[in-house]
């Protein structure tokens, strides 16, 4: 997760230094063309619009919408429609990399500020389990194992393995209960 987080994180820079190169090659031509420029010339709308809305989802509508302003003012932002969304899609992702990064680190700490479950008293635990048993000394190595491994001991002298899913699944090499 930290990779793709890593790679999202470098994809993201070299988004905006790639639009933010081209925003500043856009201004130095402008610039240089308003200081170069006498009286404002009438563009080719149909022309510059179509470039302008070659990359856009709904082109007939946005040659519509940027002829009818370049009709009005003379002029055609430079660029594709397809920016502003770029603009949008690189903001939406860096949102989404920190939101990622603060849940990420909210959840480590969890772990490992969380303190770990008390550990039972095995043999107080195994003596009660084993009190009835016909060999009580298997019974209480087989239990303390047990209860080393699972930190629980079912309630009883025998069964209630639903209690403790963990005690009730281990089993011996022939496939039998391996807790008492």
């Amino acid at each position: 997760m930290a990779m793709i987080t890593k790679f999202l994180i470098a994809l993201l820079f070299f988004s905006l230094l790639v639009l933010q190169l081209a925003e500043a090659d856009h201004d130095t031509v402008v610039s240089s063309n308003l200081a170069a420029s006498s009286p404002p010339t009438k563009i080719d709308c149909g022309s510059a619009c179509e470039a302008r809305c070659q990359l856009s989802s709904r082109p007939r509508l946005c040659k519509r919408a940027c002829g009818t302003c370049c009709s009005r003012c003379s002029c055609v932002p430079p660029g594709t429609a397809a920016m502003a969304i770029f603009k949008i899609l690189a903001a939406v992702l860096l949102v989404g990399i920190v939101f990622n990064l603060a849940v990420s680190d909210m959840v480590i700490k969890s772990l490992v500020e969380s303190d770990p479950s008390p550990q039972i008293d095995c043999a107080s635990a195994c003596a009660v389990r084993c009190q009835l048993s016909s060999r009580p000394n298997l019974c209480h190595r087989a239990c303390g194992t047990c209860c080393d491994r699972c930190n629980c001991v079912p309630p009883g002298t025998s069964g209630n393995y639903d209690v403790c899913p963990c005690y009730g699944n281990m089993t011996t090499h022939h496939g039998q209960h391996k807790c008492p």
